[in-house]
């Protein structure tokens, strides 16, 4: 978890106290490559680091793959898209 620490460090300094609190709730997990964060109707209820290699987004749409162009690199600014009951950011 000292990974995601060094990305927060970069735009926000947390008290020993603070980083305790917040990895508490973090886990690791690896995804092998061509595995998917989440499947087509699941709803993003997280925040996802990418602290070792990329991710790709995608959308398809009428049976066709929709590349928006957005990939997430590791140690690159922390992106999350929130979705939730038609609220966006």
């Amino acid at each position: 978890m000292q990974e995601v620490r060094g990305i927060l460090n970069k735009h926000v300094t947390l008290s020993d106290i603070e980083w305790d609190n917040l990895s508490s709730c973090l886990r690791k997990e690896v995804l092998p490559k061509k595995t998917h964060l989440l499947e087509e109707f699941q709803v993003c209820d997280f925040v996802a680091f990418v602290t070792s290699g990329s991710l790709r987004y995608y959308h398809v749409k009428d049976g066709i793959e929709k590349v928006t162009g957005l990939f997430f690199m590791c140690g690159g600014h922390l992106c999350f898209y929130y979705y939730r009951a038609g609220h966006f950011p």
